[in-house]
């Protein structure tokens, strides 16, 4: 357990993929030992995670990464960092010569020379006398551990150079490797001519060069499909998703959809995207169905967890599992031999024969057994509460799942999947799919160093937007519910409207009063809002809720607010794909 979490921009205690598994978590950094850890959040709005943190340091979006690295110059320079562990599993820290003797640039000198703590001051806003003590902090107090929100390369490059700085990765109370649940064979399928074509078809995916890092990026997909490279797209299967809310390429994936003769969507609403399918055929509920579920804890540990139906189908709905193998059985011998089964239920014991002969692992115990468990698999011993598959089946249903409780620490070769197999400051993944431009642009090798670099913006827009997502409308179908509507609404100026959080002194200098209707405008589109006037967001950003604003989904979503996401420029980063950071100007209604 990390004794210090210093968290730039993760609200992880409301935006997060397991917000009870992360609440439990900092229920017990809080109260669940002896000594109470810290955490200290990072971020442009005091959010429910900044609420709760023992200090708020507010940064404009954007500038995490300067200070993460006018930290980092600090803790070299004063020779706090963990010399064993840079020394012997990193590379790039100091400057370098390759097999060829080229000479390199490290990251020790970079810093050290860009990033003084003054320089970063005058960056991020951020005190000098406090980037100095939150980098002694990390450095003494640990495990320490350094977690960002998704976003710009170099920035998410920057925070994780800290934990390598402090030797935090994989060990306890650092940044662990997901040890991935097992995964389940079915049966092969005799590959004909057809499926051997299909098998070397590039999948539209792929984001083939088009941004550097990311083997697959939702852009190419959309891009691919208008374009009808390298192949026109005939039918389309939307399951469980909808990307055309929030609506942050909605224009480009309408003009996609409108290009694909024959989709057909498997939600229970009429969502936005559904709202283009040919052809629906709705799902159950999640009460209605059986559901397996493949994934991971914060610890690192694998898991399988199973839900079984607790109500009868009310409507005339079918699972999808169902619906896959109905078309698959159709299709000839050689597909339906794969897919024996006539129910998702079926599918599901298949599954768990399969994690059942793994023969490690054991069903979900109460936490108080979890540390037993744990004991055992480090001595190499195992105690399953089962003794056959049938009481494995059993214990299973009535438990909710499998899980392997066992982490093993500094398995290098699976933690560090480089070409050097360390941890590299001096990515040489970056160097060797940047393009030459890229290197003359940006000079020298920083390039493939953490660095800071301020992102270019439109004149005439001069606030941040910083886009929220408030637990209870995370997820596919919640703003559908008027309960959940009423618990997002509870700071509200109005109920169930959309409202833009604005810095107290900024409204007075706009003459905006709480609840004014006000526009906000990005060079991409315009939205209408109410003002919510707050001490919590900083006074050069605009903070706005996403999950209002939808266009379709039920009588209780549909025409209520407006869609923030409308707002982002469809701009993105060359290296990972994603969005750049927006910048809005507000005005009275």
């Amino acid at each position: 357990m990390a004794n210090y979490i210093l968290s730039f921009g993760m609200d992880f205690l409301q935006s997060f993929r397991s917000p009870v598994e992360a609440m439990a978590a900092y229920s017990s950094l809080r109260r669940g030992r002896i000594t109470r850890g810290k955490l200290v959040q990072v971020e442009a709005r005091h959010s429910v995670t900044a609420t709760k943190a023992d200090e708020w340091i507010p940064v404009k979006p954007g500038m995490e990464g300067a200070l993460a690295l006018g930290m980092a110059h600090f803790i070299i320079r004063e020779g706090l960092y963990d010399k064993n562990f840079v020394e012997k599993y990193t590379l790039g820290f100091d400057n370098w010569r390759d097999a060829a003797g080229i000479e390199h640039r490290g990251f020790r000198s970079l810093v050290l020379q860009n990033y003084a703590p003054l320089s970063v001051s005058e960056i991020t806003g951020v005190p000098v006398d406090v980037i100095l003590r939150l980098a002694k902090e990390f450095a003494t107090q640990g495990p320490a551990l350094a977690i960002g929100a998704r976003g710009n390369i170099y920035q998410q490059m920057a925070i994780h150079s800290l934990n390598a700085l402090v030797g935090s990765i994989d060990r306890p109370g650092g940044v662990l490797t997901v040890k991935n649940p097992p995964l389940i064979d079915f049966n092969s399928a005799d590959i004909d001519e057809t499926a051997r074509r299909g098998n070397n078809i590039p999948a539209l995916v792929e984001s083939e060069g088009k941004f550097l890092l990311p083997e697959e990026a939702f852009n190419s997909f959309t891009e691919k499909v208008k374009e009808g490279k390298p192949y026109a797209l005939d039918t389309l299967f939307i399951v469980q998703t909808n990307p055309l809310f929030p609506s942050y390429s909605g224009a480009a994936f309408i003009q996609a959809l409108e290009k694909i003769p024959f989709i057909v969507s498997f939600s229970p609403y009429m969502d936005e995207t559904t709202l283009y399918a040919d052809l629906v055929l709705p799902d159950h509920s999640y009460l209605e169905k059986w559901q397996c579920h493949f994934s991971f804890t914060l610890q690192g540990l694998p898991f399988v967890g199973i839900g079984r139906p607790v109500v009868k189908p009310r409507l005339n709905t079918r699972d999808t599992t169902e619906v896959i193998i109905s078309l698959a059985q159709g299709l000839g011998d050689s597909v339906s031999k794969v897919f024996p089964w006539k129910e998702g239920k079926e599918v599901i014991f298949h599954v768990m024969k399969k994690v059942y002969d793994l023969s490690r692992g054991d069903l979900f115990v109460p936490e108080v057994e979890e540390d037993f468990l744990k004991e055992l698999g480090r001595r190499g011993w195992r105690a399953p509460g089962y003794a056959t598959y049938e009481d494995f089946w059993e214990g299973v249903q009535e438990k909710g799942g499998w899980w392997d409780p066992v982490y093993a620490y500094e398995e290098w070769d699976l933690v560090f999947k480089t070409p050097s197999r360390k941890f590299e400051f001096y990515s040489q993944l970056l160097k060797t799919q940047m393009p030459p431009n890229a290197l003359r642009k940006r000079g020298d090798d920083i390039a493939y160093l953490p660095h800071w670099e301020e992102e270019s913006s439109e004149k005439g827009f001069p606030y941040y937007l910083k886009l929220f997502q408030p637990l209870v409308l995370a997820g596919l179908f919640p703003a559908n519910n008027p309960y959940l509507n009423d618990l997002a609404s509870l700071y509200a100026p109005e109920k169930w409207h959309t409202y833009a959080e604005i810095n107290t002194h900024t409204a007075e200098q706009l003459g905006i009063k709480n609840g004014d209707l006000i526009y906000l405008e990005s060079p991409y589109a315009k939205i209408k809002v109410r003002a919510r006037l707050t001490q919590g967001t900083m006074p050069e950003v605009i903070s706005v809720p996403l999950g209002w604003g939808h266009k379709s989904l039920g009588r209780w979503a549909k025409g209520i607010g407006e869609d923030g996401g409308k707002l982002v420029v469809p701009k993105r980063d060359a290296l990972s794909g994603g969005v750049f950071i927006t910048k809005v100007k507000i005005y009275k209604a």
